[in-house]
């Protein structure tokens, strides 16, 4: 619960400091849907755009998603495993080098697993690519790698970690 509390606070203190923009038609903002996301099968995230000049800019971004266990969910009649699904919150903060839309990203995130599981929290850290436009109700995309740094195990006795992932979404 600690962590939960203190990456919230992280998310908003660091999403305080968004600079205003000259233009009202710029956006600051970003939803979408992440696919082998940060530890999560599937997840819904909303992002803030920190910090840009016009070759970098930070990100912080915060998300609620599902992990599905495959192998739980198909061999569930011989192993007696109930559970399957997790509750996952992931997070990240990244810095953003490029122009135009085509941006390298780096940085580090989290995922709080919000299940009875022996690994609650994931930390690793992100490299990708990102395409996001500055104006509004534009399409943003992201393929990534993650790498985790808790330990060197890709998975749990109930999670897999997924090292790779997509998102697509808009720019509000």
């Amino acid at each position: 619960m600690k962590s939960i509390t203190l990456c919230f606070c992280m998310f908003l203190y660091l999403t305080s400091y968004t600079q205003p923009d000259s233009t009202a038609k710029l956006t600051n903002s970003t939803i979408y849907l992440g696919f082998n996301t940060e530890g999560a099968t599937g997840s819904l995230h909303y992002g803030k755009l920190l910090r840009r000049t016009k070759h970098f800019f930070l990100t912080a971004e915060a998300g609620l998603g599902y992990y599905i266990n495959p192998y739980a969910l198909l061999l569930q009649p011989l192993i007696g495993k109930t559970q399957f699904v997790y509750l996952m919150i992931p997070h990240h903060i990244t810095a953003n080098l490029g122009g135009g839309k085509h941006y390298l990203e780096v940085g580090v995130g989290g995922s709080i697993v919000a299940s009875n599981v022996d690994k609650n929290y994931w930390l690793y850290g992100i490299v990708g690519y990102r395409m996001q436009p500055f104006r509004s109700k534009k399409f943003m995309m992201r393929v990534f790698c993650n790498f985790p740094a808790t330990d060197f195990e890709l998975s749990s006795k109930d999670i897999v970690f997924l090292p790779a992932g997509f998102s697509l979404g808009l720019s509000l």
